[in-house]
């Protein structure tokens, strides 16, 4: 439990000072039974990318300090709510959390605090990857396992690998959709298909249970709790997203 505290007091330290958090508060709070709710539905031991423990939640708890309330929740799934703590020392602080819950599992559930994305488990965990990129990954990660894009659109905040025909879109620090090209090297990892490979193929490879539909009419085709192929602009590209709309 110290070393949990310690980890709070860290990231504490580094959302920012007494006098601005207390600002912050000005959100309206937040009735005792949402912030339960909430605090429910983020409840569990979560990990930075690189593996570390970073938090640990419980319905009444965040890394040991008592949660005295819920302020400022918006959306719904994407989310984020701040929330104020009551350490063990009399030390009052905020902490604004972010969260995207894609799947149902443990798979592509992520936190995002202090611009740093959360995993629920300590290492990734997805169903398919091009060319070593899967979703979910960090951009830390992508640079990593793919080198330097040659391009990159920060406004968009997509990294361009035009050598290797992929794109990587990127949302609170994690690749939340690739694009790869038809005349790209790489294939699907666990298919093994190309870009343009014939629709039917994916359909038996994925276990589609209708077949592809290219354009704009093309919707998601679930491979993975939290995984969709979107056809729109195939035979030219697909996309790899954990959004389903």
């Amino acid at each position: 439990m110290k070393k949990l505290w310690l980890c709070l007091c860290l990231l504490l330290v580094m959302v920012t000072s007494g006098a601005a958090l207390a600002a912050e508060v000005a959100a309206p709070r937040e009735s005792d039974e949402m912030t339960t709710q909430l605090l429910k539905k983020l409840s569990g031991t979560w990990y930075y990318t690189n593996g570390n423990q970073a938090l640990v939640i419980t319905p009444t708890t965040i890394s040991g300090a008592a949660v005295e309330g819920g302020y400022g929740f918006v959306g719904g799934d994407p989310g984020s709510c701040l929330f104020r703590v009551n350490g063990s020392d009399g030390i009052v602080s905020e902490l604004r959390i972010g969260w995207h819950f894609a799947s149902s599992d443990n798979s592509h559930q992520y936190l995002f605090l202090n611009g740093r994305p959360l995993r629920r488990s300590w290492e990734a965990h997805y169903s398919e990857s091009i060319g070593g990129a899967f979703l979910g990954m960090s951009r830390e990660e992508a640079l990593r396992t793919l080198g330097r894009p040659e391009r990159e659109d920060k406004q968009t905040k997509i990294l361009f690998y035009d050598q290797k025909g992929l794109q990587l879109g990127l949302d609170n620090g994690i690749v939340y959709n690739i694009t790869v090209a038809a005349n790209s090297p790489l294939n699907f990892e666990n298919s093994n298909l190309k870009a343009n490979s014939p629709l039917a193929d994916f359909k038996q490879r994925y276990g589609l249970t209708k077949m592809p539909v290219t354009g704009n009419d093309g919707g998601p085709n679930r491979i993975a709790d939290g995984e969709y192929l979107w056809f729109t602009n195939y035979p030219k590209s697909v996309r790899l997203s954990l959004y389903n709309t």
